[in-house]
Order: structure tokens, then sequence, then C-alpha cells
């Protein structure tokens, strides 16, 4: 059978245990940073200073439990540093906690959130939540499965909504090109019927009217700009 996630033993930012059914009406806020690990796992994790963090894989180490090192994909020394229980641990602008006491050779690997696609996010949730927990590492697991889902699925609602917003501009931009175009079309229509169905004899009529018009305004003006000061004094 299925876990009952809404119980499953969690750990908040101050280190209480808890779980999601103390949550329930409420919005719950996930960091967006994933981690693989077993019995020990961050509970918190947040980047302090985005100019100093550089992305990428990485993977911390405990020598001891109080000793541990942190190397990048190629291997080399990040950080170093001893551990205290409850402390944080920091590199490349970067901070987070632990939530439990690391033994020797206990590693955590740390990367940023890959690309997948819903279907297959919400079949390895299925698949974790009909998995039976048992043990310890089987519920830090879980709970990790958990919160790395939820924060996809939120991205996902993020980027349906981003990309809807998207399609709606562009959809209102083809309907004004569209109305610009029946505009057109619409004046074109207008402008053939005109020619097309022109009644020659009236046409005739009033280009002879204008023309008569135009003959006497121009014999006026003539007349008028042959006129000096002279012609009235005589």
């Amino acid at each position: 059978m299925p876990p009952d996630i809404a119980n499953t033993p969690l750990v908040d930012e101050t280190g209480r245990t808890t779980n999601l059914a103390a949550f329930k009406g409420k919005i719950v806020v996930l960091t967006d940073f994933m981690t693989l690990c077993q019995e020990v796992c961050p509970i918190t994790t947040a980047v302090l200073n985005q100019a100093a963090w550089v992305p990428g894989n990485y993977i911390l180490k405990f020598s001891t439990p109080s000793n541990y090192t942190i190397v990048d994909a190629s291997n080399a020394v990040v950080a170093t540093g001893t551990y205290t229980a409850g402390s944080a641990i920091s590199f490349n602008g970067v901070q987070f906690n632990l939530n439990g006491t690391p033994v020797a050779n206990d590693s955590f690997a740390i990367a940023p959130a890959g690309k997948q696609d819903v279907f297959s996010m919400l079949d390895a949730l299925s698949s974790a939540l009909s998995t039976p927990v048992t043990t310890a590492t089987q519920r830090a697991a879980l709970a990790s499965t958990i919160g790395m889902t939820l924060s996809q699925v939120d991205q996902t609602i993020d980027h349906l909504t981003t990309t809807s917003a998207s399609v709606g501009t562009r959809l209102n931009v083809l309907d004004t090109i569209d109305g610009a175009r029946s505009d057109a079309d619409l004046q074109r229509a207008t402008s053939l019927s005109r020619l097309q169905d022109v009644d020659y004899a009236t046409a005739i009529s009033n280009m002879n009217q204008q023309l008569v018009a135009l003959q006497a305004a121009q014999a006026s003006y003539a007349r008028i700009s042959q006129l000096s000061l002279f012609d009235y004094v005589s």
C-alpha cells in the first residue's frame, strides 16, 4: 500500500519534526534546490550571494562526522570545513543546514534541477508513493522526492501560465491584423463596386459640369490677373 504521505515525518527550518497534515489548508513553500541524500538531508538551502554562485554539480563528502570536503564535477576541491551539528555549511554563495548526524564516508550530490517532462515527473512520484517505506533511509528518499516533485509542479504551473499569456498576446495581435485586413478588403470592394457599377451617362454629365466650372474659373482668373490700378483711375 502507498505510505501515508500526510503523516510522513518531516523536519522544518527550525529543526522541529512535523508533517504535511499540520499544514492542511495552508500554502507550503519548498526551496527549489535538489539534493540526493540517504539518512541525512539538507533541511534549508539558500543562495546568499548570487554573484558568487557558480552553477554546476557538486558533491559534499564527510571524511569524519565533523570534517567535510566539497568537490565539483572535475573533482577539484571547492571548499573544506569542520561541521558542527546544527551549523550551516556554505560554499560559492550557497548555504544549507543538515538534519541528523553524518558519519564517515557520507556524501551528498548537489546539482541544479534538470529538465523533465510532466508525465515522467508524475510517474516518478507515483513510483515513489507505491514503494513501501520502512527505514529512515527510505523515509528520507521519499521526502526528498515529494519535495522535488512539488517544486517541479510549481515551476510547471508558472511555465504554463507564462506560455498561456504569451499565446494570448500573439492571438490578440493576429486578431488586430485580421481586422485591419478585413477593413482593407471592404475598402477595395467598395472602390471596385464604384468602378464596375458606374452610370456612364451620369458620369459624363458630371464631368462636363466640372469642366464648365473649371473653364469659368480659368477665365475669371485671366481677367483678374490683367487688372491694374490704372483701370480704376481712368
